[in-house]
């Protein structure tokens, strides 16, 4: 059961693997002042830099989704860098043969990941942005199907995981309340696919006031704040209550069954037995004994004594010595034998 137990835990911490498609910005920016383009279609990216790294200077990416009918959103993650200078991401689209139509302010704070902070019924209260708001973290590109990412990043000798990471949905515009794959963000026209409500991660575009985290129920953070415990403790407290109960479970089975019975009968008459010996065994009373001397010891005695006076009534000397010394020996009275000459 432990080794059960075990494999349940383990496969239920491990992070689900989601839809997104993973891209090393130092793999895809390639040589400096180069420019590449990448097609989205519909599936849902994350670009990210691991610390530390090579210096990434004038990297211009093209990224293109299914159709004028889709957008893209982009969300922040996280972003070590402090000078706007050198250090930047920044979208926008350009129009055909480089043109650029378009340029937002550059992205160049230090942001965090941000937090959940989860109510006592384990749904989402809110999303913690940390110092850098939802609103310096997101850009949303709807106008045209391409956009465009530039980004700037000096060499750093960071040991952190990642030093920079963003996520880029593709979204539906418009979106039918009965759509198989694309599901209405709330507070929104705009769509995204229905397996990313509730993966933790903020897809929907235009979402400062709700997303589609907000309305999800997460039962392995019930709690909120005072029991924001992994989900792998509850399985441990839940196998363990299971195996309580099993254990007690077969507890009642054996006590009731026949065999159990049947030993307990045995040793009950064993005991008896045992019980019923000891109390038959005769107790030692040192009292109990005669003292007189036993009547077969007088009369051998008496036997022996009349046989030597025979004897010696057979011999010469035979007389009042020796009638006297018979009554010196032996006090009890007894007929006087005297021998003739």
């Amino acid at each position: 059961m432990y080794f059960l137990s075990l494999l349940v835990v383990t496969l239920l911490t491990i992070p689900a693997c989601g839809p997104y498609q993973q891209y090393n910005l130092a793999s895809v920016c390639g040589s400096t002042g180069s420019t590449s383009s990448l097609y989205l279609g519909r599936e849902e990216s994350v670009f990210s830099l691991d610390c530390p790294h090579q210096e990434l200077q004038e990297c211009h990416l093209q990224l293109r989704v299914f159709s004028d009918h889709h957008g893209q959103a982009v969300f922040i993650n996280k972003m070590k860098y402090a000078s706007c200078e050198s250090d930047y991401l920044q979208f926008g689209r350009s129009s055909y043969l480089g043109m650029y139509s378009y340029k937002s302010t550059k992205y160049c704070q230090d942001m965090d990941p941000p937090k959940e902070v989860f109510n006592i019924d384990g749904s989402l209260q809110k999303t913690d942005f940390g110092s850098t708001p939802y609103s310096s973290r997101v850009y949303v590109e709807e106008s045209v199907d391409q956009m465009d990412v530039w980004i700037s990043l000096s060499p750093t000798q960071h040991t952190e995981s990642e030093c920079v990471s963003f996520v880029v949905t593709p979204f539906a515009k418009l979106c039918m309340e009965y759509d198989a794959d694309y599901r209405q963000c709330p507070g929104s026209d705009s769509c995204v696919r229905r397996q990313l409500f509730c993966d933790g991660v903020v897809n929907c575009p235009h979402a400062q006031q709700e997303s589609e985290e907000t309305s999800c129920k997460f039962l392995h953070r019930r709690g909120g704040k005072f029991n924001n415990l992994p989900l792998s403790f509850f399985m441990v407290f839940v196998v363990m209550a299971v195996g309580t109960v099993a254990l007690m479970a077969g507890k009642t089975v054996w006590d009731n069954s026949e065999k159990r019975k049947a030993a307990t009968r045995e040793e009950e008459d064993r005991k008896d037995t045992l019980f019923k010996i000891k109390n038959t065994k005769p107790v030692d009373n040192p009292y109990s004994t005669a003292t007189a001397p036993p009547l077969d010891c007088f009369m051998e005695d008496h036997y022996k004594l009349c046989k030597e006076q025979a004897e010696d009534c057979t011999r010469v000397d035979c007389g009042e010595s020796r009638a006297k010394k018979n009554k010196e020996e032996y006090p009890y009275p007894y007929p006087m034998v005297t021998g003739q000459s």
